[in-house]
């Protein structure tokens, strides 16, 4: 709305034809650089919207290209939101099934998403990948059945999605830097 609001204006004024195109090629380039450092990739080619400006030949065209533009860029945004409310969803059903057996293209295709969308898009939001965000979930819950039950390792690697004890307790010591039955017995002397 703010550019929308300072083209329009410009365009009402007296201003020469290098200057006005310059000025909106340096706005969009701007927003789009505050874009790409917010979502990690650029989302439209500057060349490209470059040249759709200075093709303008008319004040008319020039307006109603740079709102074209801004239409797309609107686009953008709304598009970016709903990636990071599905993002969200998605964050959500994972805590809520960790203990299933979870893979990222099988909740890509369950979200809609493409495989390595999602991967980069969740890379970004969560400063890590979905299977370490995984694995901490389920170390997570290990810790609080482990101080809270009597269940042998074997179960409890069962309960929060391991299928194989010994590859749970090499990823549990990873994380807690013990194995699950030394971090339940210093844990429950405290």
């Amino acid at each position: 709305k703010q550019l929308e609001a300072y083209i329009t204006n410009l365009c009402s004024c007296t201003i020469e034809e290098d200057l006005l195109k310059n000025t909106a090629k340096t706005l969009v380039y701007h927003f789009l650089l505050e874009k790409e450092k917010a979502d990690g990739k650029m989302w439209f080619p500057c060349a490209e919207i470059f040249r759709t400006i200075d093709h303008s030949r008319y004040l008319q065209d020039f307006q109603k290209e740079f709102d074209r533009i801004l239409h797309n860029l609107q686009q953008l945004c709304k598009e970016t939101a709903r990636t990071n409310d599905n993002l969200e969803e998605i964050i959500l059903y994972i805590k809520e099934n960790y203990a299933q057996n979870l893979e990222l293209n099988n909740i890509a295709k369950k979200f809609n998403y493409n495989y390595n969308y999602l991967s980069t898009c969740f890379n970004k939001k969560m400063n890590e990948s979905f299977s370490e965000y995984l694995n901490r979930i389920r170390i997570e819950k290990a810790c609080e059945i482990l101080q809270s039950s009597s269940c042998s390792i074997a179960r409890i690697s069962e309960m929060v999605g391991y299928s194989d004890p010994s590859y749970f307790s090499r990823i549990f010591k990873n994380h807690k830097g013990r194995t699950p039955s030394q971090w339940k017995r210093r844990n429950s002397q405290t």
